[in-house]
């Protein structure tokens, strides 16, 4: 079976997802009042967020995503360039997170893994370790979020933006399967036009479009002009607007990516007026 083609900036935008989980789960857990556990969780989900920033990278590189969920073997995968920007990207967030690596060797030792290819042997057990929590031996007290698997994550995906420095935003990423077609069907575009009093004789249309991603304010105003043969009124005045539903959306939001199908809403006012539709 043959590998399957994906958009790299969707998986970029489900490792996102796993990465705020991860955060929103440990301020849960926080003492003393929060759910330890939750911290078990953040650590599995961080994980796999590694993962996954991986396969976007292997994929932006031209290649298929691989079906390969060892984190040493999908690094071996990449280029040499990549590499070396996932080490030196490593090596610039090691002091930060140095101090809270997570390490059991003597005192005499440096702590934690000094390397991108250590690190990711270290997220490896910690994944295993933290989705089978339950079946750890011994006294496992210790379930602080280990500041190596924080620091490779934060290197793996401030690789990819240094490559696509446009998916860096404020807004969260949306897979764009979840937002390519229209949530209303011609039918329904129709019945709103005529549910918020639109006049079939206008000579102008602006309708305002928001993004799809309900936390961006992207918005967007598109032009209609209707074509002549009408004794027509005036066009609409400054401020008057009509409003297509939110699922219409826009076609690529340059604020948060989120992409659309282009609106039906022109089809659906050519069919509630009689007339042509040109867009301006």
């Amino acid at each position: 079976m043959p590998l399957p083609v994906v958009d790299p900036y969707n998986i970029f935008a489900q490792a996102e997802g796993f990465t705020d989980a991860s955060t929103s789960m440990l301020d849960a857990s926080n003492i003393p009042t929060g759910n330890m556990m939750m911290r078990v969780v953040s650590v599995a989900t961080s994980a796999f967020a590694v993962e996954l920033y991986l396969k976007c990278l292997i994929v932006i590189e031209g290649k298929p995503v691989p079906r390969e969920h060892n984190l040493s073997r999908l690094y071996a995968k990449l280029s040499a360039d990549t590499q070396e920007s996932l080490q030196a990207h490593y090596q610039a967030f090691l002091p930060e997170y140095l101090p809270t690596m997570v390490d059991t060797r003597p005192a005499s030792v440096p702590r934690g893994p000094r390397d991108y290819v250590s690190a990711l042997s270290n997220a490896e057990r910690k994944f295993e370790q933290y989705r089978y929590f339950f079946e750890a031996e011994g006294n496992m007290t210790s379930v602080a979020l280990d500041g190596a698997l924080e620091c490779l994550l934060i290197a793996t995906r401030e690789s990819i933006l240094t490559i696509r420095p446009d998916w860096d935003t404020n807004y969260p990423a949306l897979m764009t399967q979840m937002v390519l077609l229209p949530q209303t069907d011609l039918a329904a575009q129709i019945s709103n036009l005529a549910s918020l009093g639109v006049g079939k004789d206008e000579a102008q249309y602006e309708l305002q479009y928001k993004c799809l991603n309900g936390a961006c304010p992207e918005m967007t105003h598109i032009v209609f002009n209707m074509q002549p043969g009408l004794s027509l009124p005036e066009p609409l005045e400054d401020g008057q607007q009509v409003f297509a539903y939110p699922s219409d959306g826009i076609i690529r939001c340059p604020r948060c990516h989120a992409n659309s199908k282009y609106s039906i809403i022109q089809e659906a006012l050519e069919s509630y007026t009689g007339r042509g539709v040109h867009i301006i």
